[in-house]
């Protein structure tokens, strides 16, 4: 776990980067993605009397689940994404916009936290462990909202 910590810390910038601009439009795009691919198993469900073949659920997993491997990997997440309940992903994928504006707020707000605590520092460097940055940390903790968020959609 603590590997795992010190590789994000690498990546904050990008994390921070994707976070405050991308990750809202990623997300619209894939509600928009999620809308037309529901719409279409719903007028494509007539067809399935008539031949043997996976049950609605997986249907809407098998469209929607690289939609949100995509978000997760993004923000490097390591989260196991096997497993998807259908329900939950439609309703992540579908509010994930509006999340991500709250996101990309609390991103900003890490970033601006993150260039003040660059200018002003720890003078003596007796408050914190040696490579350790609170800027980092904020972001950090952004990034794993937005995990948590994402989650919900996987057993």
């Amino acid at each position: 776990m603590e590997r795992e910590e010190v590789i994000l810390e690498h990546k904050a910038l990008k994390i921070l980067i994707y976070l405050s601009f991308f990750a809202p439009i990623v997300s619209f795009l894939i509600t928009i993605w999620t809308v037309l691919c529901l719409v279409a198993i719903c007028f494509l469900q007539p067809v399935r009397l008539c031949k043997k073949g996976p049950s609605f659920g997986q249907q809407v997993i098998k469209f929607l689940s690289s939609a949100h491997r995509s978000q997760l990997i993004f923000i490097y997440s390591s989260l196991e994404t096997d497993a998807y309940s259908a329900p939950v992903l439609v309703v992540v994928l579908l509010f994930s916009p509006f999340v991500a504006i709250g996101v990309a707020l609390a991103a900003w707000v890490a970033a601006v936290f993150w260039f003040y605590a660059g200018i002003i520092g720890d003078p003596t460097g007796s408050d914190t462990p040696k490579g350790y940055n609170d800027g980092k940390a904020s972001v950090l903790g952004v990034r794993s909202w937005w995990e948590r968020w994402l989650e919900r959609a996987l057993r």
